[in-house]
């Protein structure tokens, strides 16, 4: 992309990592309306309702802008090649086992590259530069609704293709979340039943203090498989005797009463009520 100034002069290196909160608002107007018309050129080719970068949204703010350029382009004034903006973000992501996950992360809000120039693995060059920089792990990446082509670009270059589902519009890979997947597999297997059916039995027979209620001399766990004592047979047989309802007895059968006549308001034609 073109301008009709020298870009040289706001951009120092081919690839020059600009930072929001080093540009303050009242700087250079040039930077203004390159981020401007890059964030619009990068709005009509992902097709989104609104851009992205723009200089009101990225000066003065935590956000970082990494600008891929062409110095000799344009007779010398330079031309803007593509852009990476990072971003950091609160989210709740999710993982395998849909445990949510509450995290701040930098994210990577927009990637563009110049339509006059894509196809010539520019992208890779801006893209390995970016994580060299930031020394990023390619499996940690999270990105802001990333387009078709960014995605088909991830799967080609650097063969990320297994995607996380989320609720909101990020995107993860798989192997986002690393170790934490295997310590969150090996919690749940520490918190499997015959652990706590152990842990059960150990509390029962710490003594006095156990939770659980008891039987004569009997803990609830033991009851289940110690056969009963002589010296509390009498005890269970009496336990069971209560607990256990006496259908020896008949059952009382409700006595039902003939309906009665009720006289009626009405007199008949030889004065006198009717019964029913």
């Amino acid at each position: 992309m073109e301008f009709p100034f020298n870009i040289n002069e706001l951009f120092h290196n081919t690839i020059t990592k600009l930072e929001g909160q080093s540009l303050i608002k009242g700087c250079n107007p040039n930077f203004g309306i390159v981020l401007d018309l890059i964030g619009e050129a990068s709005r009509n080719a992902q097709n989104l309702h609104r851009p992205v970068t723009s200089a009101n949204s990225f000066i003065s703010s935590d956000q970082i802008l990494y600008v891929l350029t062409d110095p000799k382009r344009n007779n010398g004034n330079g031309a803007v090649l593509g852009i990476i903006k990072t971003g950091p973000k609160k989210l709740f992501l999710l993982n395998h086992k849909g445990v949510q996950h509450e995290m701040n992360l930098s994210c990577i809000l927009d990637f563009y590259i110049h339509e006059s120039c894509q196809r010539m693995g520019l992208g890779k060059i801006l893209f390995d530069h970016f994580l060299k920089v930031e020394d990023f792990d390619i499996k940690r990446l999270v990105i802001d609704r990333p387009s078709n082509k960014f995605l088909a670009f991830l799967q080609k270059h650097y063969k990320l293709h297994d995607i996380i589902p989320q609720v909101n519009n990020f995107v993860i890979f798989e192997g986002f979340f690393g170790q934490e997947e295997l310590a969150s597999a090996s919690n749940q297997y520490r918190s499997s039943l015959p652990n706590r059916w152990n842990s059960m039995i150990n509390v029962n027979a710490a003594g006095d203090s156990s939770p659980f209620r008891s039987r004569g001399n009997q803990s609830s766990i033991s009851c289940l498989f110690d056969q009963p004592t002589k010296s509390n047979e009498n005890n269970n047989d009496l336990w069971r005797a209560n607990s256990v309802a006496d259908f020896s007895k008949p059952s009382l059968q409700p006595t039902v009463f003939p309906p009665q006549p009720v006289p009626t308001s009405n007199p008949t034609k030889f004065n006198h009520h009717r019964l029913w």
